[in-house]
């Protein structure tokens, strides 16, 4: 496959299709590209589609395959090849346009250089090894991880390569690649702490109660659950974004942050019940402390000695940060 006289993908033929969805069989044919070591997927769709079908089948083409996907389109107007690149639909338009932001140009040489450093995990990948601790689940595939936290395979992968970056094990068993994990967690959670930030994507300080469905504990209520320290006079809670609660905590006035609200309410950018229970993952929970808590001596004192109690090979001397 030649992209607009550019670039000269190899291409070889690709069966291993049979857990593919009918739909999917029916309107695409497929081939696997590979380019300076990399590996895609070519999905050459059959047919012309509407941009809503495109849209739909790229996300079930994407959690299909561990590899990345390519939509070949041979029928593309500009009005789509602007919708699809807004959408970040990797995608080839016959003779007119190539969007394929997970080919390496340079190489796999300069894909390993841009991967040199891992400064802050994304969280996806913080997620899954929080999700991995708790679950105390050593060994997984990318396909069990992805199916594990509910997002695609290709983030996953992208994850894999940050815990790669890291040094941490990720092994290729056959054409899977496989993390495992033998060693207590808490030496796996003192090398990635550091890079991990706070879950909160919103937080509401409000001057009611809400009554929401689907809550946990979160922050300082979290922490107080399982250590000595106090609560506030009000709890912070914890939720997964969602119409029905967002457009409750919206009819609700919010305060600034110098006054006392009568409850706080994060959303989360994902959650982790810890042992099942009503409160968030206590990782989660230090990582969603507001500024002026971290610096408290005695919050990171408790704090401590709460991950050296439930985190397998944990020392309370280490820094939290």
């Amino acid at each position: 496959m030649e992209l607009l006289g550019l670039v000269n993908i190899g291409e070889t033929i690709f069966k291993k299709t049979k857990n593919l969805s009918p739909e999917l069989k029916s309107n695409f044919t497929f081939t696997k590209g590979t380019y300076f070591g990399d590996s895609f997927i070519i999905a050459r769709a059959t047919a012309v589609f509407s941009l809503d079908e495109l849209r739909r089948f790229y996300k079930d083409l994407t959690d299909s395959f561990d590899l990345p996907v390519c939509l070949y389109l041979t029928s593309c107007s500009n009005y789509a090849i602007k919708a699809l690149v807004k959408d970040g639909i990797s995608f080839y338009a016959e003779n007119r346009f190539a969007y394929l932001p997970f080919l390496t140009i340079l190489g796999k040489a300069y894909k390993e250089k841009s991967m040199a450093k891992v400064d802050k995990l994304s969280m996806v990948c913080q997620h899954l090894v929080l999700y991995l601790i708790f679950s105390d689940k050593r060994s997984v595939t990318v396909t069990e991880a992805a199916s594990l936290i509910n997002v695609s395979k290709m983030a996953i992968s992208k994850a894999f390569d940050e815990l790669e970056v890291l040094r941490l094990p990720i092994r290729t068993e056959g054409r899977t690649r496989v993390f495992k994990w033998d060693l207590p967690w808490g030496m796996l959670l003192r090398n990635v702490l550091p890079k991990m930030s706070s879950p909160v994507k919103a937080e509401y300080r409000l001057s009611e109660k809400a009554d929401l469905k689907a809550t946990y504990l979160s922050g300082i209520s979290a922490l107080s659950k399982l250590t000595s320290l106090g609560d506030n006079s009000y709890q912070t809670l914890a939720i997964i974004k969602d119409k029905k609660s967002l457009e409750k905590l919206d009819k609700i006035e919010t305060i600034p942050d110098y006054e006392k609200p009568e409850m706080i309410v994060s959303v989360m950018r994902y959650i982790i019940p810890y042992k099942g229970g009503s409160s968030i993952d206590p990782i989660s929970a230090w990582l969603s402390l507001p500024e002026n808590y971290p610096g408290d001596a005695r919050v990171r004192f408790e704090t401590g000695r709460l991950f050296s109690r439930i985190i397998d090979g944990w020392d309370s001397s280490w820094p939290l940060i």
